[in-house]
This record gives structure tokens, C-alpha cells and sequence, in this order.
């Protein structure tokens, strides 16, 4: 079970996700899948892709920012 994440956690693994190449849209689920709606990787295809797990993401946003 993943924890609550509070709205700025929320719109930093959103603003993360969306610096990827070809993406337009991040849902994050309750369950703390994080998909994506762009240009999916290896195609040319437009759709829906799983991203990550948000605590990961969070992590990986937060390295970044180092």
C-alpha cells in the first residue's frame, strides 16, 4: 500500500513525467501507478504507458533536483 502523497508531491512527479519526450498527459491511480499519455517509447504510436511507480518517480525527481 502506498502511502498519501500531498499536492505538491503530486505536481513535482507530474512536472518530472512530463519533461519526457512526447508526453502530454500523467494519471497518477490510487493504487500509485503513474501512467502516461504521449508518444510511447520504442514506437511511433500515440497512447497510454506505465511510467513508474509515484514514490519511485518522487525519489528519482528529487535525485535530480541534487
Amino acid at each position: 500500500m502506498s502511502k498519501q502523497l500531498t499536492r505538491s508531491e503530486k505536481q513535482t512527479i507530474r512536472a518530472y513525467v512530463l519533461e519526457r519526450d512526447g508526453a502530454e498527459k500523467a494519471r497518477l491511480m490510487a493504487d500509485g501507478a503513474v501512467n502516461v499519455y504521449g508518444t510511447m517509447p520504442n514506437t511511433n504510436e500515440d497512447g497510454w504507458y506505465f511510467a513508474g511507480w509515484a514514490e519511485e518517480l518522487l525519489a528519482m525527481a528529487a535525485a535530480e533536483q541534487r
